[in-house]
């Protein structure tokens, strides 16, 4: 299997890559990929994810340009494309990050022949370095440890994007089916254990 993929770096897709390194599959991205390679499928999880969540109109035109170039390639090589979407595009939460996951789940819907969008809820591990993980890590956190949040497991999301890929199914929204817990027990899942290691 061939896999074209963006984002290879961030969280989701260092996790992906050393799961896919037990099955025989080929990784590239743009400094690699060549004409003459077929690929099954495109990942696409390069939107970043920033602090401040305000982008500017330069890089919002750039990955949404992204998005029209993976969409061709796709379409090109007779792909998959698998997208990363986040499920608080179905709320009414506005942020440049939600925008931009917005329009390109819509972009993607209307020009490829062939996609899974994935409708990814909160992802923890202990390894996890933003958000609620990193305020538990470094006890900053200022809110209420009895709040519920729904997540899943970085282990939950590679084990179900590696079953996606192997059922060759397209054209569909794929919802992961989320845990909940309170932010305290969350805290003792991927924080205390972690220090009872050492």
């Amino acid at each position: 299997m061939n896999i074209f993929m963006t984002g290879q770096s961030g969280y989701l897709g260092k996790h992906l890559i050393n799961e896919l390194e037990q099955y025989e599959v080929n990784i590239y991205n743009w400094d690699n990929v060549e004409d003459n390679i077929n690929i099954d499928y495109i990942i696409h999880f390069g939107t970043p994810s920033q602090a401040n969540d305000i982008y500017p109109d330069a890089l919002k035109k750039e990955l949404l340009e992204d998005v029209f170039e993976l969409c061709h390639l796709a379409n090109y090589k007779n792909a998959t494309l698998i997208f990363a979407n986040s499920e608080a595009v179905n709320t009414i939460l506005k942020s440049d990050y939600i925008d931009i996951k917005r329009t390109s789940s819509f972009i993607i819907k209307q020009i490829c022949n062939a996609y899974i969008n994935l409708i990814i809820p909160r992802v923890y591990s202990n390894d996890r370095t933003k958000g609620l993980i990193k305020a538990l890590k470094e006890n900053s956190f200022k809110g209420d440890y009895n709040n519920k949040v729904n997540y899943i497991t970085i282990q939950h999301f590679v084990d179900m994007v590696i079953t996606l890929l192997q059922q060759k199914m397209t054209n569909y929204d794929y919802t992961f089916k989320t845990t909940s817990t309170t932010i305290l027990e969350l805290k003792k899942l991927f924080i205390d254990i972690d220090i009872d290691k050492k």
